[in-house]
């Protein structure tokens, strides 16, 4: 379930407009 985690966290991220990698 880690790449689901990791797929929301950056969906949230990038509609923030920030791209933390």
């Amino acid at each position: 379930m880690f790449y689901l985690f990791h797929f929301q966290t950056t969906a949230t991220t990038a509609r923030r407009g920030t791209c933390r990698n």
